[in-house]
């Protein structure tokens, strides 16, 4: 276990803390642990998702120049959610 040395102090809404709090339930832990657990989670998940997309768009945007294709990243984010389906 690490060694817990940062203290945070966050306002939550009625919502956001219930959601938290019935997730801490669920799974048997501190409401502490829980926004730990979810911090780890989705900062690690985020992270990785942007790298990906990062290097995605680099690739499209080089193939776009090689050709001199005239396409926007917004329409080649669009052909690329468009091949996901």
């Amino acid at each position: 276990m690490c060694m817990l040395n940062k203290r945070v102090q966050i306002l939550f809404d009625q919502t956001t803390y219930d959601l938290v709090s019935s997730y801490a339930n669920n799974m048997n832990l501190s409401f502490s642990e829980a926004l730990r657990n979810v911090a780890r989670k989705t900062c690690k998940t985020s992270k990785n998702t942007t790298n990906k997309r990062n290097r995605a768009f680099a690739k499209v945007d080089k193939i776009r120049q090689k050709n001199k294709l005239p396409l926007t990243f917004r329409e080649i984010r669009d052909m690329i959610e468009y091949g996901r389906h």
